[in-house]
């Protein structure tokens, strides 16, 4: 939980310095990994308007792998680069998930890669988003036993954006 308050907080501080071609948003999220179950959680993210068709994008979320044995909490941290061609857009970008589960299980955080697609409708300077998302991670269970987890899977995410544009 330390490590996503922290996140959280980390966040909210570089939104709190937003210039005006930024926007703010919040989003629940959706992923299924290969070797995971379904995991459901929330995030944040903050766009940067670099040319109109072309933006830079940090996320921060949470997600809850809660049926998988052992339970999994995912906190991926993320940048990705953007075009935008009128409400659709495609974007790639690179993540550091952080793994956590029980108290008696130990996780290897990773690197790993992701692709979205989606759709943005913005009315005056509140927007509405929904994507979906491939990504590619693996990572490891140390203890109790050894075991290899692939963390690859599709996702969606839907969300609110607040645009200073």
């Amino acid at each position: 939980m330390k490590k996503f308050l922290t996140v959280i907080v980390a966040v909210v501080i570089v939104m709190s310095l937003a210039p005006r071609a930024h926007s703010i948003g919040a989003f629940l999220s959706y992923w299924n990994g290969a070797d995971t179950d379904n995991g459901y959680g929330v995030g944040l993210n903050h766009e940067i308007k670099i040319i109109p068709l072309i933006s830079a994008e940090l996320r921060a979320s949470w997600l809850s792998f809660s049926d998988d044995d052992p339970g999994m909490n995912l906190y991926p941290l993320e940048g990705l680069a953007k075009f935008k061609l009128g409400m659709f857009y495609l974007g790639a970008g690179a993540g550091y998930y952080i793994f956590s589960g029980s108290d008696n299980v130990e996780w290897d955080n990773t690197w790993g890669l992701f692709g979205v697609g989606g759709l943005g409708i913005t009315i005056a300077k509140i927007g509405v988003f929904g994507e979906l998302k491939y990504t590619w991670a693996e990572t490891k269970i140390t203890q109790p036993v050894a075991a290899d987890v692939d963390g690859s899977g599709i996702g969606v995410n839907v969300g609110v954006i607040f645009n200073w544009i």
